[in-house]
């Protein structure tokens, strides 16, 4: 929630402002100043949107802000998904171990086509014993690569650091990237399965 945020859904009313956090079916989620609240939306909605909630025995969203990003996939029919939106960061999770640059590089490709910035994060940075990090920097010019690891704590406060103090990352990568792992020494507890 920022000045940004505040402009774009302009006076409340008796309604007030909430964050998309999951999409169902029929609903959505909605984190509140008065708590969650599932609401129906005859207005498309996607995780990150910012919206205008009336609340009441059937909750409705009223209003959906303008987007300042989308983070989106084609699905094989060729139709645009949107998985996110409002992100100010995309961060791709490397893993050391068993890089693909290919697959780095497609998800930092989709980190600029949302909007977002792109921030990779060597996870089990660790365990680079081939100089993948550096190998990254050298491909990814113009792209912030952070050495991660959750076995010492290094940069686990350079990663916070770049949501502080409004904005919102999405972290993407391969299985076994380290992506709970990581969700959960940022929160301080297991949020996360790992």
């Amino acid at each position: 929630w920022d000045e940004r945020v505040r402009t774009a859904l302009g006076d409340l009313g008796p309604d007030v402002p909430g964050r998309v956090v999951r999409v169902d079916v029929d609903s959505c989620h909605v984190a509140t100043p008065e708590g969650d609240v599932r609401a129906r939306s005859r207005m498309p909605v996607t995780v990150g949107d910012w919206v205008r909630v009336h609340i009441d025995d059937t909750s409705t969203v009223t209003q959906v802000a303008p987007r300042w990003s989308e983070l989106a996939r084609r699905d094989p029919t060729g139709v645009t998904q949107v998985l996110a939106a409002n992100v100010d960061l995309v961060l791709v999770a490397a893993p050391a171990d068993r890089i693909s640059f290919a697959r780095v590089e497609r998800e930092v490709a989709v980190g600029w086509d949302s909007g977002a910035r792109p921030v990779v994060l060597l996870t089990k940075s660790d365990l680079d014993v081939d100089g993948v990090g550096i190998r990254l920097r050298d491909r990814l010019v113009g792209v912030d690569v952070l050495d991660v690891s959750a076995v010492s704590g290094d940069g686990a406060e350079a990663v916070a650091g770049l949501l502080r103090p409004t904005h919102t990352g999405v972290l993407r990568g391969p299985s076994g990237a380290g992506k709970s792992t990581l969700v959960n020494l940022l929160a301080g507890v297991a949020v996360a399965a790992t």
